[in-house]
């Protein structure tokens, strides 16, 4: 045994030093994780369930789409299945966790032709005939 401290103290000082910035750097990424999933994953999630929860709300009579793309109207509901009819006047059941989401009724004229979901603006393509691409080249 050393009196003076000598090269054992100082291993004793190294191997401390080291366990004490490996759990503060363990400390910090478990911060970081927590701050990450506090103010970005959680929130997300609850609008996402919110969403779905509201989709699922459909009554007779509304229009939906499913999670994999069809629109229908609800013709009849129960407790775990709601029937959609197509346009073609095709019924078909699905369970209502498969109902995506809940569309708006029809718009108004002003409303569509002014903007979208989003609320923006949107371009109107119209079916003019134009020269272009006639002969080879553009006029």
């Amino acid at each position: 045994m050393f009196i003076d401290g000598g090269p054992s103290m100082l291993l004793l000082l190294a191997t401390t030093s080291k366990s004490n910035s490996s759990s503060l750097l363990l400390l910090l990424y478990i911060v970081a994780f927590g701050l990450i999933w506090y103010f970005f994953l959680r929130p997300r999630s609850q609008k996402r369930k919110a969403q779905m929860a509201e989709a699922r709300k459909v009554t007779v009579g509304d229009q939906c789409q499913t999670i994999g793309g069809l629109i229908g109207t609800v013709v009849a509901q129960s407790d775990t299945t709601v029937t959609l009819r197509t346009t073609t006047g095709v019924e078909l059941e699905f369970v209502s966790s498969a109902i995506g989401r809940k569309l708006n009724s029809e718009p108004t004229a002003d409303e569509s032709a002014s903007s979208d979901e989003s609320g923006l603006p949107q371009a109107h393509i119209t079916e003019e005939p134009t020269n272009e691409g006639e002969g080879g080249e553009a006029r």
